[in-house]
């Protein structure tokens, strides 16, 4: 578990004047020197390398002053250096006056969060434990070590620390959810859920209690009001919930969970959220046409990258490489930076289509990207693995590739394959022992290959068997229990999981075919009539999805291996182009709009990811009814009495028109500056279609979507 750093309070930083703590305890003065006190000041203003540079005089001349050697350790952590950053923890904690319990607490929180990442879970506890003697009123550092004791199942040290936090606040809410999370842990799910209760009660808009309470709620397969907390708590924006929705649901829950979504969306049409998340549920249940229709409802909410990515990802777990690859470049064109990224999946689908030679052709320029990934390696080494006139060359990217990632765990097992085919049992075997011993208790799987190899049968099925059950409708899971008990030598139960996966989604005939789990099988009747179910499979996905999104489909070929170089837009989807001319005014492009039949000027950049407005702009749209309460979202979301718009609100423009083109639900963010009223960049860009700007003639062309 990773404990939030605390860096330094502009009170601390800023000032050299005591501080107060606690009950009427007085921090002693900071050093007055004329080094440490610019060393802060260019720390204050982001300066790191300025503060640097005089943090190092300071300590040149006062080896002991310990304030400077926590500004030193806070700029080495930051920097990635993290050994010199706990070297000057410690040798802050070694010369902060003992009084100075505040900048002392800090740099013990600080050097725990370090070890904690480093794994060091006994030196963090440690390190918590003293920050809690400098001040025994610490709620955070209380809940961070409670927490931290309940993973370890120590839960008696838990139990005792959550205790702490409420004998000194008893609305506090840490104290409620850390002994909520212990129940649950224990299976004790009703005393959790009164937990959980309390503490949404006291911190109604907190989403933490809702999704703590789903588990409660899971656990007792209560699955509608499990539903219904992890709504709320992604409506407060809750991260983690909204993981939980997209990773971790049981499959019996499945179909409440998308109830819930759809009613959530149709309450509130603005929210990505929804239609995201259920297109992710739909994905996992291998629902592709119904994926599909949720991911293009969020991307016509707030268009990015990531949905179109999704989109394309659905196309590919269906078989149909060559409409993967148009959302991929699609995505691409919002994303023009992430090279790799778009070259992965055009190698995937070049490999998916059966064109060994254009993905390794792709396989290059991933390498030529991003040289110093090891997966950038790892990806043709098993494109060529899979290829029997390229398997032999294979070795070497594996072991390039372990050189920048000796620990990848997968990657030894392709070595380890690719030594035992080459008749090198002893440094296979050596291998997969290796893999075992390194498997992590969630690496079921890297454990279960491993042990196959190794003649380990019960423990190589117990281990794969697990994904199974969590969800015994994931494709994945079943062509893994396929894959071992083929790598077992029992082709009939290993084809009856792969008929399994093909009935629960999987249609990648070009995989199964070339997959060398199933090497013994090739060329039999038994595996022919397999691999003609998932081309079967393959195409009835076609069908259906070409049927479902016609427009997806116009521009399909005869040819698979054909698609075009620019972001795809089908021909026959494709209305006149918009020209919208603009001004230059130092140094921006500034173009004439109506927001909600307000009209305004925005500045048009191609480079920014959002939508940004001014709190000015905003407070006055609020005012004067061109938005209303209810456009603002999202929970930190808040106005005051005066119709003054906070910064950082997130609004929903309920229509943005210009130059003829409209736009319906365009989410903007409030910021302070005033220079920029309005911002468009790539979410709104993303909806329009084909952007080129004419410098010459002040004009944008944009060619709409239809």
């Amino acid at each position: 578990m990773q404990i939030r750093r605390v860096l330094f309070p502009l009170a601390v930083a800023a000032s050299m004047a005591p501080v107060l703590f606690g009950a009427g305890r007085k921090e002693p003065a900071q050093p007055d020197s004329y080094n440490y006190r610019r060393g802060v000041e260019a720390y204050d203003e982001g300066e790191r390398e300025l503060a640097t540079q005089y943090f190092n005089k300071e300590l040149s001349d006062n080896p002991k002053n310990g304030y400077a050697w926590i500004y030193a350790a806070s700029i080495s952590e930051g920097n990635g250096n993290v050994a010199d950053a706990l070297k000057f923890y410690t040798n802050a904690l070694k010369y902060i006056p003992k009084s100075a319990n505040s900048m002392r607490r800090q740099a013990y929180n600080n050097r725990a969060s370090i070890y904690l990442e480093l794994k060091d879970t006994l030196r963090g506890i440690d390190d918590l434990s003293m920050a809690i003697k400098e001040n025994k009123e610490d709620v955070g550092t209380l809940s961070a070590r409670g927490n931290l004791y309940r993973i370890m199942k120590q839960y008696g040290k838990a139990v005792d620390d959550f205790n702490r936090i409420l004998a000194i606040d008893e609305f506090e809410i840490s104290g409620l959810i850390g002994l909520g999370r212990v129940h649950n842990d224990k299976k004790q799910y009703d005393e959790a859920i009164a937990c959980f209760d309390r503490a949404a009660t006291l911190a109604s808009k907190n989403p933490r209690p809702y999704s703590f309470r789903a588990d409660s709620y899971i656990g007792k397969k209560e699955w509608a009001k499990a539903a219904d907390d992890l709504v709320t708590a992604v409506e407060y924006q809750d991260e983690f919930a909204a993981g939980q929705i997209a990773r971790d649901l049981p499959a019996e829950m499945q179909p409440v969970m998308l109830t819930k979504l759809g009613v959530a969306a149709r309450k509130d049409g603005s929210n990505v959220m929804w239609p995201f998340l259920a297109g992710v549920i739909e994905f996992n249940r291998s629902n592709y046409g119904e994926s599909i229709k949720w991911l293009k409802e969020a991307n016509a909410i707030d268009s990015n990258p990531s949905l179109l990515q999704a989109v394309a990802d659905c196309y590919m777990r269906a078989g149909i490489f060559d409409r993967g690859e148009v959302y991929a470049r699609r995505a691409a064109a919002l994303n023009p930076d992430d090279r790799a990224g778009l070259y992965g999946y055009m190698m995937r689908c070049a490999k998916g289509r059966g064109d060994v030679e254009d993905a390794l052709r792709w396989c290059d320029s991933i390498i030529d990207a991003a040289p110093d990934d090891a997966d950038s390696y790892f990806g043709r080494a098993f494109l060529k693995f899979e290829c029997d006139s390229l398997h032999g060359d294979a070795l070497a990217d594996i072991d390039m590739g372990l050189t920048l990632n000796p620990d990848d765990r997968h990657a030894m097992l392709w070595k380890g394959d690719w030594l035992r085919l080459a008749g090198r049992d002893d440094e296979a075997r050596a291998l997969y022992r290796k893999v075992v011993e390194m498997a992590s208790p969630d690496d079921s799987t890297s454990y279960a290959y491993a042990a196959s190899s190794l003649g380990m049968a019960d423990e190589a099925l117990r281990h794969v068997m697990t994904d199974v059950e969590k969800d015994s409708l994931n494709q994945g899971a079943l062509y893994n229990v396929a894959c071992i008990y083929s790598r077992l030598g029992r082709a009939g139960e290993a084809l009856d999981y792969v008929g399994r996966a093909v009935d629960n989604g999987y249609a990648d005939p070009v995989h199964f075919a070339t997959d060398h789990d199933f090497g013994p099988l090739h060329g039999t009747e038994p595996f022919n009539a397999m691999l003609e179910r998932v081309r079967a499979r393959r195409d009835a996905n076609r069908r259906e999805l070409r049927e479902r999104f016609p427009d997806d489909f116009a521009a399909e070929s005869d040819s698979a291996a054909e698609v075009v170089e620019e972001i795809v837009v089908a021909a026959d989807s494709v209305v006149t182009c918009y020209e919208i001319p603009f001004t230059r005014k130092n140094g921006v492009t500034e173009v004439q709009c109506v927001i909600n039949d307000l009209p305004l000027y925005f500045v048009f950049d191609t480079g920014a990811s959002d939508v940004t407005i001014s709190q000015t702009e905003a407070s006055f749209m609020m005012k004067n009814n061109f938005l209303s309460p209810k456009d603002v979202v999202g929970s930190q979301s808040y106005m005051d009495a005066n119709g003054n718009v906070s910064t950082g609100t997130l609004l929903n423009l309920r229509r943005v028109n210009f130059g003829g083109l409209v736009l319906d639900n365009v989410r903007a963010t409030v910021v302070a500056n005033q220079r920029a009223p309005l911002l468009l960049g790539q979410s709104v860009l993303g909806r329009l279609g084909t952007v080129n700007i004419d410098n010459a003639a002040r004009r944008i062309m944009i060619t709409p979507i239809r």
